[in-house]
C-alpha cells in the first residue's frame, strides 16, 4: 500500500512514518532529500533543486509501483493536490492508496518548532506554518465533503460469497462469484437522528472507471485476482454489480478460496469513490446517480468493522450538512424577494 501523510510544517509526518516503518517498507521524505543533496544548508529552496526532488519523487513512485519486493511506501508531502493524486493513481496507475491527515494543530507544530534543532530559521518557518494553516483553512461542512467526496468509499456486502454456482463465468476449480450491492436501497447508518438508507441507480456503472479492480483480503496486502490478467469479472446486470473471481493462480489465492468454501470467510466489501448523487429527505435515502470509480473487492474477515462505519457516518453527515445548508440558502433567498416585493408596494 501506499500511505501519503500529509499535514502542516512540524505536524510530525516524518516522526509517524518512523513509528509504522517496518522491514520492507520504504519513505520518500522531501524535508530529509532535500537536505541530503544540499548537505543541510538552511536557505530558500531554489527552483532547480525543487524540480530535481520532485523528479526524484516520481521515480520513487513508479519503482515502488513495479517492485513486488516492497511491502509499503510512505509519501511524506505538505498537501495531496488534485494533480498529485492523479499523477499516482492515473499515471502512475497505484490503486492501493491511503491518504493520512496529521491531526496535529497550529499550537502544536508551532511548540515542535521550537523544540527542532534542525530548523534553525524560526522565524521563516513559523511563518511556513502559519501560511499552511491559512492556506488550508475549511469550513466545516467542505471538511466533511471532503471525506467522500477525494477519498475512498468502502461498503460491506450483505450477501454470501458462493463457490459452488451451475453455470461458471470462469473455468476454474477455483472460483468464487457474488454481488458487490444490489440496486435495491438498504440501510447504511443509524444514529441518534434514525436511519438513512443507500440506493445505487440502475444506471450508475454506465461511465465508472473498472479499468483494472483488483481482489484483495481485507482491501490490503496480497491480490488474489484481477481484472487485466482475466481472472476476475466485475460488471453490472440487472441485478447489481456482480463479482466473479477464479482464485487459482497463486498458493495464497488458493488458500482464500479454501477459507471461503469452508465458511471462515463469507463477507465481502468493496471500495469506490463517489460521483453524481442525491438525498431524499424524505425517506432519508443517499442516491448515487454515478460512481467513479471502482478500486477493487475484497474479501473480509469483519464486514461490520469500525473503519466502515465511520467511513459511512462521514457520508451521511456531509450529504444531510450540504442539502440543509442548500435548503437555509434557498428560504434566504425567499425572504428576500418577499421583503423586496412588500418593499414596493
Amino acid at each position: 500500500m501506499l500511505k501519503v501523510i500529509w499535514g502542516p510544517p512540524c505536524s510530525g509526518k516524518t516522526t509517524h512514518c518512523q513509528e509504522q516503518l517496518k522491514d520492507k517498507d520504504v519513505v520518500f521524505d522531501y524535508d530529509q532529500i532535500k537536505r541530503a543533496l544540499i548537505y543541510g544548508k538552511d536557505y530558500e529552496i531554489i527552483d532547480w533543486i525543487q524540480n530535481l526532488v520532485i523528479k526524484m519523487r516520481g521515480t520513487f513512485l513508479r519503482t515502488y509501483s513495479e517492485d513486488e519486493d516492497i511491502e509499503n511506501a510512505y509519501l511524506i508531502v505538505s498537501y495531496p493536490s488534485d494533480d498529485l493524486k492523479k499523477f499516482i493513481e492515473e499515471d502512475i496507475g497505484i490503486e492501493d492508496v491511503e491518504y493520512e491527515k496529521m491531526k496535529t494543530s497550529k499550537d502544536e507544530c508551532l511548540k515542535n518548532l521550537e523544540k527542532d534543532s534542525t530548523r534553525p530559521d524560526k522565524d521563516r518557518e513559523k511563518k511556513l506554518i502559519e501560511k499552511w494553516f491559512e492556506d488550508h483553512k475549511e469550513k466545516k461542512e467542505d471538511k466533511k465533503m471532503d471525506n467522500f467526496k477525494k477519498d475512498r468509499q468502502y461498503r460491506a456486502v450483505l450477501e454470501k460469497l458462493e463457490t459452488t454456482q451451475k453455470e461458471k463465468r470462469i473455468d476454474t476449480d477455483y472460483y468464487v462469484e457474488g454481488y458487490a450491492t444490489r440496486f435495491e436501497p438498504y440501510l447504511l447508518y443509524e444514529d441518534e437522528d434514525g436511519k438513512v438508507f443507500e440506493e445505487f441507480d440502475r444506471e450508475c456503472f454506465k461511465d465508472t472507471d473498472m479499468s483494472d479492480v483488483i481482489m484483495q483480503f481485507d482491501h490490503a496486502g496480497k491480490v488474489f485476482a484481477r481484472q487485466s490478467n482475466g481472472t476476475l469479472i466485475v460488471e453490472p446486470n440487472d441485478e447489481g454489480l456482480f463479482i466473479a473471481a477464479d482464485l487459482s493462480k497463486s498458493s495464497a489465492a488458493k488458500e482464500l478460496y479454501e477459507e471461503i468454501e469452508s465458511g471462515l470467510i463469507t463477507k465481502m466489501s468493496w471500495g469506490f469513490r463517489v460521483g453524481d448523487y442525491d438525498y431524499d429527505k424524505k425517506t432519508r435515502t443517499i442516491k448515487h446517480k454515478s460512481v467513479k470509480k471502482i478500486f477493487d473487492v475484497s474479501a473480509v474477515s469483519r464486514p461490520a468493522n469500525e473503519s466502515t462505519n465511520i467511513n459511512a457516518r462521514d457520508l451521511v453527515h456531509g450529504v444531510i450538512d450540504k442539502t440543509l445548508k442548500e435548503s437555509q440558502e434557498r428560504k434566504r433567498l425567499e425572504l428576500k424577494i418577499l421583503l423586496e416585493l412588500e418593499g414596493e408596494r
